[in-house]
């Protein structure tokens, strides 16, 4: 389980499948959310609305045939500031 941000999990979906043959994007929330879109960048628009600095734990991502989907808990301790700083 990876520990990253709204923003991070949203920019690695986009990254890791482009390219790839993907007819489907789901967003998977342990508290029982689900977001789905055929096209990454559609999926990024639904979720415009969300906190993109919020802390999310990656339960798993699988890309399978021509879906990808991505199951994520949202119910982790938050930290002050920008948690992806550190990451470039």
């Amino acid at each position: 389980m990876k520990k990253m941000t709204v923003r991070k999990m949203l920019e690695n979906i986009v990254v890791k499948t482009a390219g790839l043959d993907v007819k489907k994007f789901y967003l998977v929330s342990t508290d029982g959310e689900v977001v789905m879109a055929d096209f990454a960048v559609d999926l990024i628009c639904k979720v415009a609305t969300w906190n993109v600095l919020w802390e999310v734990e990656i339960v798993a991502a699988k890309h399978y045939e021509d879906v990808v989907t991505v199951i994520y808990n949202p119910d982790i301790e938050q930290t002050n500031g920008d948690p992806d700083k550190n990451l470039w």
